[in-house]
């Protein structure tokens, strides 16, 4: 099961005052769980930690699998000696720590992506732990901003780079890591019990292969759905319209009762007719989701606060009006398809790449293919000279060329004190026109993109108390499988996921598996925007890190941010979760 807990391992003469205000975090009183000599162990939360006789204690959080089964926390137990084979055998998404008290020392690892968050932090009376970075940024004394955190969501628009979080000193772990404490260290010993595989790009076009890999994929990906609904009630889908969605409904039938699609009647960019045709087709109950401009405002603290931090996209509150229905049909899972667009190239993006490596390497009937999709040479020219233009961008913000080309064709960049910008940090890796398609797929998924979705996937599941379950991410021999696939059997022909297309192609309507117009999570994001600006304007005015030119901010309040039109302008919303993050903050 999963549960919010918060643990302290202190020195035996700490003041109380840390355990008053983990007590005040959490609304919780402290269980003592181990005392002995200097130290003590303190847990707040459910309890799931093992009985004091255990020789090593353990706290489980998260959904692990074993097979077809749940490992709970006496598995990890027995395990802990040698965890690496252990953690390899699982699935789902976890986290744990395991107490030596004859070694004086904790471990703490999460899933291989690290979906399943664990924070932790250094305090001088010892160290302490939590599944939400604030209850630990909250403990005395208390830690400030992290400007280097607020760079990267300002500037990038990235919400999860590595073990950052918005307060200094409280870091989590990473995918596949594992980390050990001890008192007496100022900080954790590092070691990956999991390293991602390596990239391959494969042959041209496999053809002998292609119908192989397509049956085999539909049997991977239908035992994976299968083993995420064992044991499950009530199983609802979410159901986007597009084919990834489409595909896990079709294939959790019957186990699968329902499914959910959000519905924006009138808006050019509803895509609710797409989720009737697929519900029909499967012989699913679909039930609409109306999610309001009151609701919305009402529910965006709540949601910024689940969420510990401002978000990208309206997206997180679509998606947590569904869970919010989900929960109050009696669901008991749900499924989501997160994952597989890095996973099996399911952006316009990936087919641009495609195409601008099948015209480097001489594969001119692939290009041309590429081409017909892109609207013609013009078009894809442009499209993928503006993609790696942004790229060359983001590794150089330092340079004078590209800061004078940030501030005129990014107008937001005008805001920012030059100071702020010149503290930000540089990607690593090869830029984009040089990269073939696996290594940019593996970056994404890897690289933390797919890490914060799944995160935001959870918390609003928590929020509702459901189990999500989304195969392309809790499963990390699909998603190894799939990562070793060709690049040609993920874009051919000018389709991009080419591979589950075949493999889907006599389950779902031709109108579903073959679409080309599929969009991200829909929302009137613009308008969304705009209500927020207007109504929290006096916080980001307010200017509490001290980051933005005041005139500038006031120059661009009557256009950049009064957004118009039907297309989201992501650039503008991170702008206003910001305002209400320090409104939220300033209440505080």
């Amino acid at each position: 099961m999963r549960v919010s807990w918060l643990l302290l391992w202190l020195d035996a003469g700490a003041t109380e005052a840390v355990e008053e205000a983990a007590c005040r975090c959490t609304g919780q009183q402290p269980q003592l769980i181990h005392a002995e000599g200097r130290q003590r162990l303190v847990f707040f939360g459910e309890s799931r930690m093992m009985r004091a006789d255990h020789p090593v204690k353990v706290l489980v959080s998260g959904y692990p699998r074993r097979g077809d089964t749940a490992a709970d926390h006496c598995a990890f137990a027995k395990n802990a000696l040698a965890p690496d084979p252990f953690f390899s055998s699982l699935s789902g998404n976890w986290a744990c720590l395991a107490f030596r008290p004859e070694g004086g020392t904790l471990e703490a690892a999460c899933d291989w992506l690290g979906a399943e968050a664990v924070y932790w932090r250094r305090l001088p009376q010892g160290w302490a732990f939590a599944s939400r970075a604030s209850w630990l940024a909250a403990l005395p004394p208390a830690a400030p901003d992290d400007l280097d955190a607020w760079r990267d969501f300002l500037l990038w628009g990235l919400r999860d780079r590595g073990a950052r979080t918005f307060w200094q000193g409280v870091r989590g772990l990473c995918g596949g890591q594992c980390l050990t404490f001890s008192l007496d260290a100022t900080a954790p010993e590092r070691r990956r019990w999991y390293v991602p595989p390596e990239v391959r790009e494969g042959p041209p076009f496999p053809r002998a292969r292609a119908r192989e890999a397509a049956v085999e994929l539909r049997q991977r990906l239908g035992r994976a759905v299968c083993r995420g609904l064992a044991g499950a009630d009530t199983a609802l889908a979410f159901l986007s319209g597009g084919l990834d969605s489409s595909s896990l409904a079709a294939l959790g039938r019957p186990a699968v009762q329902g499914a959910l699609a959000t519905h924006w009647p009138g808006q050019p960019f509803d895509e609710f007719r797409f989720a009737q045709t697929a519900a029909g087709h499967l012989g699913l109950e679909l039930h609409a989701v109306r999610p309001s401009d009151r609701q919305f405002l009402d529910a965006i603290e709540s949601l910024l606060a689940l969420h510990e931090g401002p978000v990208m996209s309206p997206g997180a509150f679509a998606q947590y009006a569904l869970m919010q229905q989900a929960g109050y049909r009696g669901a008991a899972v749900v499924l989501d398809g997160t994952g597989a667009d890095s996973l099996l190239a399911g952006h316009t993006v990936h087919l641009w790449l495609h195409g601008w490596r099948s015209l480097w390497r001489g594969r001119l009937a692939e290009w041309q293919a590429v081409l017909g999709r892109a609207g013609g040479a013009r078009a894809f020219f442009s499209a993928f000279a503006k993609w790696a233009a942004k790229d060359w961008l983001y590794r150089n913000a330092h340079s004078t060329l590209a800061g004078f080309i940030l501030r005129k064709q990014y107008e937001e960049w005008a805001l920012f004190d030059p100071e702020f910008v010149r503290g930000s940090t540089l990607p690593d890796g090869r830029p984009v026109a040089f990269s073939t398609l696996n290594e940019v797929l593996h970056t994404e998924y890897f690289g933390g993109e797919v890490r914060f979705l799944l995160r935001s996937l959870h918390r609003n599941a928590d929020a509702f108390g459901l189990r999500v379950h989304a195969p392309f991410a809790h499963e990390p021999r699909l998603a190894e499988w799939l990562m070793a696939l060709p690049a040609a059997l993920k874009v051919h022909a000018g389709w991009t996921k080419w591979i589950l297309r075949q493999a889907m192609a006599d389950v779902l309507p031709e109108s579903i598996t073959w679409r080309v117009d599929k969009q991200a999570q829909a929302t009137p994001a613009n308008r969304w925007a705009r209500l927020l600006i207007e109504a929290y304007w006096p916080a980001l005015e307010a200017d509490p890190l001290g980051i933005f030119r005041k005139g500038a901010l006031r120059r661009l309040r009557v256009g950049f941010f009064r957004p118009q039109g039907p297309v989201e302008r992501y650039r503008v919303f991170k702008f206003a979760a910001a305002a209400v993050w320090w409104h939220m903050q300033r209440k505080q």
